[in-house]
């Protein structure tokens, strides 16, 4: 017979392939099995074979099945099964016309993006109100693609219902992929938020993990570790909540807990938090058994807020520590309070200001302003600029971009590439026209007129803009929290808390995003 099939035939565990015409029938193929394996006998009971033009059905013996697959001559070759995600049911989130949505406005938002996800295609808002919203496929201009949804709100119900839906695709490259541009922390947020719930210290690379393995999803982990941010505050509260709690708590341990020391501070005008002072009356009671010592440390407090925790313990009898106090202090210095935030146009009878400011002075006297970690003493580039400038020294050496170089040997390399001729050619500064490059030119006619530019910035934020503002945190000329109070003056709205940036899968820094209608803000600090 021609080998048009094979056909795959099992008996009591062995299995034996055979070949045969595509149009050989039942009967001739059922003897042709009978002839060349003697063992069945008369007793054929179920027959099934199946190819591309034809299937054969009957009757072989229940011990045996016949089956034809090409996979199954594959061995360990043969492809695995599409493994089955746990989006899989997202496709079925945008179904039809009139389907309703009892969370509102944002559950139709959240799958609509899942639906998106799962499906492989990527969509652009025309409108997102809180009560309409009309969305086109993204290559709806480009390949004139139709898909597009529309839902409003119905007012005596507050469901959101599609009003209007064409659910295919005439553009081409509407695959699933691990990676769309829809993938944000708000969909990992809504999946991972049972699990943050059991686990709210789960880590942000687990999370990277399971997003990954059980969705097909794949997403940086800046997204994950901000997302499991913003369920950890959706199941324990946000900063603003527990701060706002603190006066019914310490209401609370006095009442509950008699004799217990609870002091909270705050400013009266704006109510903002200063300190707390916290001390059980167990603990106290408990203190007298211990060693008369109080050992104090403290920790930063890493939330947006920032501030000091101080804790207070002792040694018992069986040289264990034992808690007998702790504080929360606000971050806001003393400094800043005696000098009222102002620190260009100094008050000279404020002398509670002007002490502080001395004192800082003092602490601070040796240490490099530009660069923290860099040693004090560096020599003046610009006094020995001509002995540099006379250091042998070849335009095609590339070892100046060696970082294992002291800082005072990068300045010197700075000042050397700057003055070489291949440089200055490439920067179009004609011969004749400029002297020597310097490091610090401090005789530039300048005139320091302007004290503060924030009022140009507020100006801008005003505008459909997009602005980023950077700054080093090992800089103390221009140091990174003086930045950032400039920008928390201008009262914007904060859409992303801290969250880091890496470069090579390191922390290069972090950044916070603000937004003022349509004005929109990043600020990043740079480990630099």
């Amino acid at each position: 017979m021609d080998s048009n099939y094979t056909a795959k035939l099992v008996y009591s565990g062995e299995g034996v392939a055979v070949s045969f015409d595509h149009s050989v029938s039942y009967i001739d193929f059922a003897n042709f099995v009978r002839d060349r394996f003697p063992v069945f006998g008369r007793s054929i009971v179920n027959l099934s074979a199946s190819g591309s033009e034809s299937v054969l059905s009957n009757n072989v013996s229940e011990e045996s099945s016949v089956s034809f697959d090409e996979n199954d001559y594959l061995g360990c070759y043969k492809p695995e099964e599409a493994k089955r995600y746990c989006s899989k049911g997202w496709e079925n989130f945008i179904k039809s016309k009139d389907q309703k949505f009892q969370g509102g406005v944002e559950e139709f938002r959240l799958k609509l993006r899942m639906y998106a996800i799962e499906m492989g295609f990527e969509y652009k808002y025309v409108r997102n109100t809180k009560k309409r919203v009309v969305a086109y496929c993204s290559k709806r201009e480009s390949e004139h693609c139709g898909w597009c949804v529309k839902a409003s709100l119905l007012e005596y119900n507050r469901f959101f219902v599609i009003t209007d839906l064409v659910n295919e695709h005439s553009c081409h490259g509407v695959v699933r992929l691990q990676t769309n541009k829809m993938t944000g922390s708000k969909i990992i947020k809504s999946i991972m938020l049972d699990k943050v719930r059991e686990n709210p210290n789960k880590k942000a690379i687990d999370i990277y993990h399971e997003i990954k393995s059980d969705y097909g999803i794949k997403v940086s982990y800046r997204t994950a570790w901000y997302s499991k941010e913003r369920a950890r505050e959706s199941v324990l509260g946000g900063d603003v909540d527990s701060y706002a709690q603190l006066v019914w708590f310490g209401q609370k341990v006095v009442k509950s807990n008699l004799g217990s020391t609870i002091k909270i501070e705050y400013e009266p005008e704006t109510r903002r938090f200063e300190r707390m002072f916290v001390c059980y009356d167990a603990w106290m009671k408990g203190f007298q058994f211990c060693r008369p010592i109080l050992f104090v440390d403290n920790t930063f407090i890493s939330n947006k807020y920032r501030g000091q925790l101080i804790g207070a313990s002792a040694k018992d009898a069986n040289q264990g520590l034992y808690s007998v106090a702790y504080a929360i202090v606000d971050s806001e210095t003393e400094t800043n309070k005696n000098c009222k935030g102002e620190f260009v146009d100094l008050n000279p009878n404020n002398k509670l200001c002007l002490y502080s400011l001395q004192a800082i002075d003092e602490c601070i006297g040796r240490i490099d302003n530009e660069h923290i970690l860099a040693p004090f003493c560096l020599p003046s580039i610009n006094e020995n600029q001509n002995s540099i400038l006379e250091m042998n020294w070849e335009s095609n050496d590339d070892s100046f971009l060696d970082f294992s170089f002291p800082m005072e040997d990068k300045i010197r390399y700075s000042v050397l590439w700057q003055n070489d001729m291949n440089v200055r050619n490439a920067l179009n500064i004609r011969e004749g026209t400029k002297g020597q490059w310097t490091k610090c030119n401090k005789t530039t006619p300048y005139t320091f007129d302007i004290a503060s530019n924030i009022d140009y910035h507020r100006n801008l934020s005003q505008k459909s803009l997009r602005a980023l503002i950077y700054s080093g945190d090992h800089d103390m000329i221009v140091p990174y929290i003086s930045t950032l109070a400039w920008i928390e003056s201008m009262n914007f709205t904060i859409e992303e808390d801290w969250t880091p940036w890496f470069s090579n899968d390191q922390v290069a820094g972090y950044t916070l995003y603000y937004s003022n209608k349509e004005y929109n803000l990043t600020y990043a600090t740079i480990k630099a």
